[in-house]
């Protein structure tokens, strides 16, 4: 008997959210990359995290993804076969990338309410943010 997808969608979200919401950021270790990892292995998806140290700066993240015939964050998401949708339409634990200052976009997970679980450049730790803009979205499962 397989769970039902809302069911794995809030559960997997939940885990996510227990295990970063107020992680202090650090890049390798506690970062998107392994935010997003972490979701879509409890969302069932077969996805690569990088290993702790492969990168100590975004253009060393930007190198790793570059190894795996992906030149974003984006073109990853798109390789793992995730599905883009509009961002109004997402549901709990879909993901979508805000706009940011850095190599990288950063990546939240729709937590519902309005409500995303990211890190934000104007925070040291992960939270629950409220933006209104996004450059993309995916659906997760």
């Amino acid at each position: 008997m397989s769970v039902p997808d809302y069911v794995l969608r809030v559960t997997a979200t939940q885990a996510t959210l227990d295990r970063f919401l107020g992680k202090t950021y650090k890049l390798s270790t506690v970062d998107c990359g392994r935010m997003l990892g972490l979701h879509l292995r409890k969302l069932g998806r077969k996805v690569e995290v990088p290993k702790i140290g492969a990168y100590s700066t975004y253009p060393g993240a930007l190198k790793w993804l570059k190894q795996r015939n992906c030149d974003s964050l984006e073109a990853y998401l798109d390789a793992l076969g995730l599905l883009r949708i509009s961002p109004a339409s997402a549901l709990v634990g879909d993901i979508l990338t805000l706009g940011s200052s850095e190599l990288l976009s950063a990546p939240v997970i729709y937590v519902g309410d309005g409500r995303y679980l990211g890190f934000h450049e104007d925070s040291a730790c992960c939270e629950l943010l409220k933006p209104t803009e996004f450059a993309l979205a995916w659906r997760a499962v």
